[in-house]
């Protein structure tokens, strides 16, 4: 089976058909002339500019509705993300990426819109994830209006004891 894109006057995605491989040109004279418009083969297979099957990968990605084509380097793109307005269009992938590459990839790094910039991220513990740019322990903060502080070495919440009020008057 073939995949067909049928993009707008925009080159924005409309829909995707599956084609009919058992003609020459695969479905595409039959969506031209049955459904008309502009229609571009796009591969189920294709993701960040690698065929999953290793073969050649055809534009990059897999067209979905509302993604663009992208005719300069021949891809299908997804929609830009909008909390990220100074995200560029990778050539090699089709896909978004920051202005800026990352420093490096062995510390981690969560980008920073507003400074257009790369912030280096301090890992609390070394059993904590970064989950949504926040870092989570592995074991949630109790809910039970005590106060509590980690203990990396028994993996746990430990209740950090109130202050004893002194016996008598304050001086």
């Amino acid at each position: 089976m073939s995949h067909w894109a049928q993009i707008d006057e925009n080159n924005i995605v409309i829909s995707v058909l599956v084609g009919d491989n058992n003609h020459d040109d695969e479905g595409y004279q039959w969506l031209v002339d049955n459904i008309g418009g502009r229609w571009i083969k796009t591969s189920i297979n294709t993701y960040a500019g690698i065929h999953l099957q290793g073969k050649q990968p055809l534009r990059k990605n897999y067209a979905g509705i509302g993604y663009s084509y992208n005719e300069d380097i021949d891809a299908f793109v997804p929609p830009k993300p909008q909390d990220n307005p100074s995200f560029i269009i990778n050539p090699e992938t089709g896909l978004w990426k920051p202005p800026i590459d990352i420093p490096d990839t062995i510390n981690q790094y969560i980008w920073d819109e507003k400074s257009i910039s790369w912030i280096l991220v301090r890992q609390p513990f070394p059993s904590w994830q970064l989950v949504n740019q926040k870092w989570t322990p592995p074991i949630s903060y109790p809910n039970d209006n005590k106060s509590y502080t980690w203990n990396e070495e028994t993996m746990s919440w430990v209740q950090i004891e109130p202050l004893l009020e002194q016996e008598g008057e304050p001086e």
